[in-house]
């Protein structure tokens, strides 16, 4: 940043503040006096000093071609010029045009000089203002001979101590000397004007909302009016206040400076922490580098308007089946309270009963009725597997018999440590009395190899129940037409009650076609909980969990019954099994030559079979 620049931006608190600087435009054209001079005219606005020290009055002359810039602009002057406005031949050697002009306004800040157009014959050899020297300011070339074309286009400041309050002198000194064995025609033009402390027409426009909501952008239109000039710098600033715009001493201040012309939108940085609940101003000034300190600003008051309360609540952990109530009952009034759980709406108020069947992320939008600004908090509530429900399939291809398949509607559900099930299997009398009780035939949980449980088929591979036949005939995993059947299925989780759900099927003959027809009717499940519950509470403690492959299972109590422990991966395939007689409460388990990674170890005793999560790594 230059030194010009810094005493502008020094100045910039004055500005805000509302200083100014009288302003004043000087014509200082040649042939130019209440307007364009007439040709062959006495141009007494400036006078020339000729070859031989003599002053004279010029007169106003056209030579036409490249030498003219504008009509509306200026005349040529010389001092000797034809009845036609031709300029006549003058004396070679020096000739010196002076203008005074008078500057009014008593503070001179800046000063800039515009020149549209500039040329002599033969060559301008000096330009100076008050004796003080302009010429390298003019950019003209080197030589005798600068007037084909004139020097158009030329722009520069003044330096204030260079000029006085009053009368000021502009001169010019030219060289005329014979042009291709021509006649000397002295002549002299300049179109151009001085202004003082310029007001170079800079108007920036701020433009925004009346009210911003904590935590949205801080976005502002931010430009220069049509008609404008361009600027090279501009500050956005963002100041402290009151409703009527008055500053608040001490308050929150910031701002920052770019090169350039405003245009478009602006964000203010998003870590600024401006506090809510106050009254603000956005601030857009611009200037031009190296000109009067003339800054120009626009403001902007905003409210910035505090987030309403949204609490969701802690997150929860519920069984499968249950329901939660989420959010609390802390909020704020005029403020409406809106849930939602994958972009659908499931209630409103501050809080609101849900009962989802999956681990659910909720949101709570708290919108003001007054200002429309929101805020949001979620809450999730996750859900222990413990669904027993499943599908029912039947195959009556075979006269004899017919085989069943059992799809659990929650499928995998053993993949969340802690989690158990239960498949029973009883043949019913006509008084619905159970003949015998097939328990957990493990084909039926087994996870997650099989997305579909087969039957009771004899020729599964992977079938290896507690019981392997069933009483009488047929062999087993077939049923009987004309018998009936219940298949129930139960599951819990830790810290989730026994639930169960059950199919009772029975058959008929078709009178079509000969064949049976398998009726499947759901029905209450039987209580088996206290069967299930005493194994249960034999549990089995795995440490450490993480560990590098070494697992040490270990159970408080001593077991009375057979303990199976078989470990699968993620796709299902069994990596590890061991079986432990009643009354061992301690072994160990080596999975270190397998991969890192996630396993189920899953734990059955007496027919009941609780998974468990466990990590190598």
């Amino acid at each position: 940043m230059n030194h010009r620049l810094k005493q502008i931006l020094v100045g910039l608190a004055l500005v805000l503040t509302g200083a100014s600087y009288a302003q004043q435009t000087i014509n200082v054209s040649t042939g130019w006096n209440n307007g364009v001079v007439p040709l062959n005219t006495l141009e007494d606005s400036w006078n020339v000093t000729i070859p031989g020290n003599t002053v004279v009055t010029p007169k106003s002359c056209q030579n036409g071609g490249l030498w003219d810039y504008s009509s509306s602009c200026s005349r040529w002057v010389s001092p000797v010029v034809a009845s036609n406005g031709t300029a006549l031949n003058s004396a070679a050697g020096t000739y010196t045009y002076q203008l005074n002009f008078t500057i009014t306004p008593q503070t001179i800040n800046c000063a800039r000089f515009v020149i549209n157009a500039i040329g002599a014959d033969n060559s301008i050899t000096g330009f100076s203002i008050n004796n003080n020297n302009y010429l390298p300011s003019l950019g003209m070339p080197s030589g005798n001979n600068h007037f084909d074309p004139l020097k158009q286009n030329v722009e520069f400041y003044i330096t204030p101590a260079h000029l006085t309050v009053g009368t000021n002198t502009i001169t010019v000194t030219t060289y005329n000397n014979p042009y291709n064995g021509q006649g000397t025609e002295a002549a002299f033009n300049l179109c151009g004007e001085i202004y003082i402390n310029e007001d170079f027409n800079i108007h920036p426009v701020v433009t925004g909302p009346a009210t911003i909501c904590q935590g949205s952008p801080l976005t502002f239109g931010g430009s220069l009016a049509l008609g404008s000039n361009p600027s090279t710098h501009y500050l956005w600033k963002i100041l402290e206040c009151d409703a009527a715009g008055n500053l608040v001493n001490g308050g929150f201040s910031w701002e920052m400076w770019y090169t350039g012309v405003p245009t478009g939108n602006f964000t203010f940085p998003s870590n600024l922490n401006i506090t809510c609940g106050k009254y603000y101003m956005a601030v857009l000034a611009a200037v031009r580098e190296s000109s009067c300190a003339n800054w120009a600003q626009d403001f902007h008051i905003f409210s910035y308007v505090c987030k309403p309360i949204a609490n969701a609540g802690a997150d929860q952990t519920i069984c499968q089946g249950e329901c939660a109530t989420v959010g609390t009952t802390i909020g704020n009034k005029g403020v409406s309270y809106s849930w939602t759980a994958n972009g659908a709406s499931v209630g409103y108020g501050l809080t609101t009963s849900v009962c989802p069947e999956v681990t659910t992320t909720y949101t709570v939008t708290a919108t003001s009725n007054l200002t429309g600004c929101s805020n949001t908090d979620q809450v999730v509530v996750t859900v222990l597997p413990n669904e027993p429900r499943f599908n029912i399939a039947t195959n009556t291809s075979n006269n004899n018999y017919y085989t069943v398949t059992g799809t659990p509607i929650v499928m995998n559900a053993n993949l969340v440590s802690g989690f158990g099930q239960y498949w029973g299997v009883e043949e019913l009398d006509a008084n619905g009395n159970s003949l015998f009780h097939i328990s957990n035939p493990n084909v039926w949980w087994s996870y997650p190899a099989s997305c579909t449980f087969t039957g009771f088929d004899d020729y599964s591979l992977n079938y290896s129940g507690t019981y392997n036949t069933l009483p009488g005939s047929p062999s087993a995993g077939r049923f009987l037409y004309n018998h009936t059947y219940r298949i129930t299925r139960g599951t819990w989780n830790d810290n989730c009650d026994w639930n169960a759900y059950a199919y009772i099927l029975t058959t008929v003959k078709s009178a079509n076609e000969g064949g049976y027809q398998v009726m499947v009717q759901e029905t209450e499940a039987p209580d088996f909980k206290p069967s299930v519950k005493e194994a249960v509470e034999n549990a089995w403690n795995i440490s450490p969990n993480p560990s590098a492959g070494i697992f040490t299972v270990a159970s408080e109590s001593q077991g009375t019954k057979q303990t199976v422990f078989e470990v699968f991966d993620l796709f299902g395939k069994k990596v590890a099994s061991k079986v432990i007689e009643a009354g061992t409460t301690r072994l160990s388990l080596d999975l270190s030559g397998n991969a890192k990674g996630v396993y189920i170890l899953n734990i059955t005793t007496d027919g009941v079979t609780k998974a468990h999560k466990i990590i190598t790594e």
